[in-house]
């Protein structure tokens, strides 16, 4: 059924907030999304100009999970070009002794960039303390260099896209997805989707890890409202009718609570449920098969990797709220944490449905950028 006379029946539903999509339309500034494969960037040489005597790591092992450690080593590059220094990752990692094979069989191009090599006796290392707040961006150039071989950053995470964000093509490239990921992609892709062209909008669920932790976890009341309200920015900014929804990682018992057969099949030709075989396809199906991409619970990391190594035209839209309590780093530092061309909104439970939101948490709730609660 198509999504103009579909649009008629819920736009009745939807009044009560839909002039919060007015006043946010002008922060974007897209053309209609084009095919994600065909524009993905092409590959190019990495050539690093740093000093190839100099490295700058962390003060820490790589055993994290893999979105964090993506950006850790994307930070590290970012802050490397920034001190003149190549990013190093841990060559013998007691603790995550498969990590570098795991980010070698995803990213083939990944220690052109990076060294991969341990700190010898005879190095010299001197230590910065940098970045004390995880989640919040410090400018790189206060950093004080030395002429020592390691710098070695004493934060835990480097958790901001700011840190790397100017060099966004290069980090494209660095975690460019191998052939072999690709094809496997591509052949799931193909059986999922048969011959179906319309415009994929890939809902990315996280619950599991979340739900005894601060973090929010991907919950219903948002999940419906936030597609509900996609399908209407979509289809009144590009025009889009020929929709259909793909969920990223959701699991059967919390579908079930989403009545999907009610509130969300109406609105669209078709919808999937996506089950990749690994982190390593998962990433790279929600990088490079999403026409449009919904993080659901954004104190991801992983999520936020799917959205941000996609097409940089397509649109994105996120959960503005990250913790249960809204009181995480997360939350006061959102706009280090999120391209101001993507799109947040919030489930609003005074009217029980979700808005979009065009100022950042500080802003909406008047607080000191710096502020804790």
């Amino acid at each position: 059924m198509r999504v103009r006379r579909l649009l008629r029946r819920v736009f009745p539903i939807l009044t009560i907030s839909s002039f919060f999509i007015v006043i946010y339309f002008h922060r974007s500034n897209y053309g209609i999304p084009p095919t994600i494969r065909k524009n993905m960037t092409d590959s190019i040489n990495i050539t690093v100009k740093a000093n190839p005597d100099r490295f700058i790591r962390l003060n820490r092992n790589d055993n994290d999970d893999l979105g964090n450690k993506m950006y850790n080593l994307a930070s590290l590059y970012g802050i490397g070009k920034i001190v003149n220094r190549i990013p190093s990752f841990i060559a013998d990692d007691k603790y995550d002794p498969n990590s570098s094979l795991e980010l070698k069989t995803m990213f083939p191009k990944i220690f052109d960039t990076l060294a991969f090599k341990n700190v010898s006796d005879n190095d010299s290392i001197t230590h910065i303390a940098f970045g004390s707040d995880d989640l919040a961006y410090t400018d790189p150039k206060i950093i004080h260099d030395s002429n020592a071989t390691w710098m070695v950053l004493d934060g835990n995470h480097y958790e901001s896209y700011k840190y790397f964000h100017p060099f966004r093509d290069e980090i494209r490239v660095m975690f460019e997805f191998g052939p072999k990921l690709l094809t496997a992609v591509d052949a799931y892709a193909s059986k999922l989707f048969g011959k179906d062209k319309s415009h994929k909008l890939c809902a990315h669920i996280q619950r599991g890890g979340l739900l005894q932790q601060s973090n929010l976890e991907s919950r219903s009341n948002f999940v419906v409202g936030a597609v509900l309200r996609i399908v209407e920015f979509l289809y009144t900014q590009y025009h889009i009718e020929a929709l259909s929804l793909v969920f990223i990682g959701i699991k059967d018992d919390f579908y079930n609570t989403l009545n999907v057969p009610r509130y969300i099949d109406p609105h669209f030709g078709h919808t999937y449920k996506a089950y990749l075989n690994d982190s390593g396809e998962e990433l790279a199906f929600g990088a490079t098969h999403c026409d449009s991409f919904l993080i659901t619970a954004s104190g991801s990391t992983f999520a936020w990797w799917m959205a941000y190594l996609g097409n940089s035209e397509r649109p994105v839209f996120y959960n503005g709220q990250v913790s249960k309590a809204r009181n995480h780093s997360k939350d006061y530092h959102d706009y280090d944490m999120f391209p101001p061309e993507w799109h947040k909104m919030e489930y609003d439970k005074t009217i029980d449905d979700v808005v979009f939101k065009k100022l950042w948490n500080f802003e909406l709730f008047n607080r000191k950028i710096d502020e804790k609660a």
